[in-house]
């Protein structure tokens, strides 16, 4: 067993966590005519994808060999061989590092492992990492769980803002978090010298307790000395690099230009140039527009279509050229890249993830659809219907082909299937107005003029909306 000092480089105070809900809903509407809608709500991108995403089928398409790791973690109850276990495990993985990819793979099963006992709550996860240590003491898991907990609290009680909007308690508890977040990867290092997890946090919180540039410097040659190939490492450092802490564009833009030297030998570089363009475009004077470039497009999309077909298994590399490619409208790239993260990968490490990349590949086919009319354009809708049944858009893209073709019923159906599966949006309602004044179906159109006031609308679509429903009223009495 470790002396009891060891644990106390684990855990200091508690701090309670707040969960705010951000669904803010209207009340369901009724119509003279029977009709019922959903209720009104603004979605954040995690609802939209939690509501659209036809969790069924994620479930049968994307249950690879990580759902399986994690739902096997799911039914650990924390005994001492269910540590034991996941060690083994880890042990594996690190013994197969090779290559940026398989280092990433090491790294997001100990957050796979993280997730699962804080998903349990503090007490718990705190309690699970001291028995850890006393369980399996020459294990470095649990001091790599502990620096990240600790490392989170820190955060969490300091807050997203600047420097100078931080309370001086606020300030406290940060340092002394990350303080003991530190101790426990040095810890982690004792136990297992190279451990990658360790090294790389010890370049963000050796950034974040301001230990300064030398410092920051001597954390990431030491990772890159053990892995060469990591991005990631690159990536945390150059954050160092930017202005906002200390540092210079000059100094950033030198760093990538140099490492892009190696794209070649390691295509995954890409994705820090990339975040050097990101960057830039936020924070640098006169960049507002940089990613809307012609030279800047046309560069990265080559980036990354070379680092694609070099690494066609990178998920991260293929959202990327997913989101490039739709900048430059470049849908059948996009739908070619939605279908392949459909099929073929196999490194999801939860259902959540895969539910994401599954809300992309949803927007591949419909942006793909679109650029096809007649037979073609079905085809393709078809398919939308296929894996995304609970998409609003799914509905709405439908029922434009069916007016299109002349066909009305169908265009309606389609319409309404949209308006109930909450899609919120004003336009759907015009629509549904429109056609059902178009087929003399005056009371239905009352009914969507009735839900589509109930929305939060600016001024002009009430007025507009106003009109509508005078023009249909008057329609009404001609036909008695």
């Amino acid at each position: 067993m470790l002396p009891r000092r060891s644990t106390c480089i684990v855990f200091g105070l508690s701090v309670a966590f707040l969960n705010a809900s951000l669904l803010v809903s209207a009340q369901e509407v009724g119509t003279a005519t029977g009709k019922t809608f959903a209720p009104y709500e603004r979605l954040d991108y995690s609802e939209r994808v939690e509501r659209y995403v036809d969790h069924d089928y994620v479930k049968a398409h994307y249950n690879r060999d990580e759902f399986v790791k994690n739902e096997r973690l799911n039914k650990l109850i924390l005994t001492e061989s269910d540590y034991a276990k996941i060690d083994n495990e880890a042990q594996e993985l690190l013994s197969r590092i090779n290559d940026n990819g398989s280092l990433n793979e090491y790294i997001k099963y100990i957050g796979s492992v993280r997730r699962f006992l804080f998903n349990k709550g503090n007490e718990q996860f705190e309690h699970a990492v001291r028995d850890w240590i006393r369980l399996e003491p020459e294990s470095c898991i649990p001091y790599l769980l502990a620096g990240r907990y600790n490392q989170d609290l820190g955060w969490e009680a300091r807050g997203g803002g600047y420097a100078n909007t931080v309370t001086p308690g606020a300030a406290e508890i940060f340092l002394e978090r990350l303080g003991m977040a530190k101790a426990a990867f040095n810890k982690a290092l004792e136990l297992d010298p190279e451990n990658p997890y360790a090294l790389h946090s010890l370049i963000t919180l050796t950034l974040s307790l301001g230990e300064g540039p030398k410092a920051v410097g001597a954390a990431y040659q030491r990772a890159i000395k053990a892995y060469p190939y990591s991005v990631l490492a690159r990536a945390w450092y150059l954050n160092s690099l930017y202005p906002k802490w200390g540092g210079t564009w000059i100094q950033a833009e030198t760093f990538v230009a140099r490492e892009m030297m190696g794209f070649e030998q390691n295509p995954a570089l890409v994705s820090l140039h990339l975040e050097f363009v990101d960057e830039q475009e936020r924070f640098r004077e006169g960049y507002e527009d940089f990613d809307k470039q012609d030279a800047v497009v046309t560069r990265i999309i080559k980036l990354l279509s070379d680092a694609h077909k070099a690494l066609p298994n990178d998920l991260h590399i293929a959202r990327l050229l997913y989101y490039w490619s739709s900048k430059i409208k470049d849908y059948e790239t996009q739908y070619a890249v939605s279908l392949k993260i459909g099929n073929t990968f196999d490194a999801f490490d939860n259902f959540r993830t895969a539910a994401q990349y599954h809300y992309l590949r949803m927007h591949g086919v419909r942006n793909y659809a679109l650029t096809f009319e007649g037979d073609e354009r079905k085809k393709f809708l078809d398919e939308l219907v296929e894996i995304a049944p609970n998409w609003p858009d799914t509905w709405e893209k439908l029922s434009f082909y069916y007016r299109s073709q002349g066909d009305n019923e169908k265009m309606v159906e389609c319409f309404e299937k949209a308006l109930h599966l909450n899609t919120n949006e004003f336009s759907v309602c015009m629509n549904l107005i429109n056609v059902a004044a178009q087929a003399e179906r005056y009371h239905d159109a009352l009914a969507y003029i009735d839900y589509a006031e109930s929305l939060s609308l600016k001024e002009d679509a009430t007025k507009h909306l106003e009109r509508t429903r005078n023009v249909i009223e008057a329609r009404i009495r001609r036909a008695q």
